[in-house]
């Protein structure tokens, strides 16, 4: 088992919110369902895999946990929202850890949702816990804000998320829209 990765999803009218799933190695079906997950797929074969995966009695807790998380972003990509956040909830409950990538992913979910404000504490969770998600955390804090009306605070969200990972494509082009006025 490897650290999160996070990956990236297109989602119409806005940039999609980040997302982070977890690595599981091997060829089973918990690893094709990561690698699914890798590749934004939405099709009815990953959700396959993923749900083959979590049927083995004998996976462990931590590769559950992270086969929850990753169907959770196969369902992320298939417009299941809700699924989504019921599969994190699933990850959650079978793990202490993994605390940011949850709380990214579900802010991810939140925004597709049009929760704007859940979609924003759970962001403060994942920048609290301090992780790998960073970066994917003040995106999606962004996108919120945005669309809440709050474009100061979403420009400042953003140039925190280009702060953790300089030269990010996605957040860079997203920084494109924004102009800065002198206020004077």
């Amino acid at each position: 088992m490897r650290p999160y990765v996070p990956i990236l999803a297109l989602l119409a009218l806005i940039s999609a919110p980040a997302a982070a799933q977890v690595t599981v190695l091997g060829e089973s079906p918990a690893a094709s369902c990561y690698q699914s997950a890798i590749a934004a797929r939405s099709d009815a074969f990953a959700l396959t895999d993923c749900e083959q995966a979590l049927e083995h009695r004998q996976l462990p807790r931590r590769d559950r946990a992270a086969t929850h998380i990753n169907m959770g972003i196969v369902l992320l990509h298939s417009a299941r929202f809700e699924d989504a956040l019921a599969s994190f909830d699933e990850a959650e409950a079978l793990t202490v850890g993994m605390r940011g990538a949850l709380a990214v992913n579900r802010s991810s979910a939140l925004i597709r949702l049009g929760r704007y404000h859940d979609a924003i504490e759970q962001t403060g969770i994942a920048i609290e816990a301090d992780e790998a998600n960073l970066a994917d955390a003040w995106f999606n804090r962004a996108m919120a804000l945005e669309r809440l009306g709050d474009i100061p605070g979403a420009y400042l969200a953003l140039t925190r998320a280009l702060e953790e990972r300089p030269g990010w494509p996605m957040a860079e082009r997203e920084m494109q829209r924004f102009s800065v006025e002198d206020g004077s």
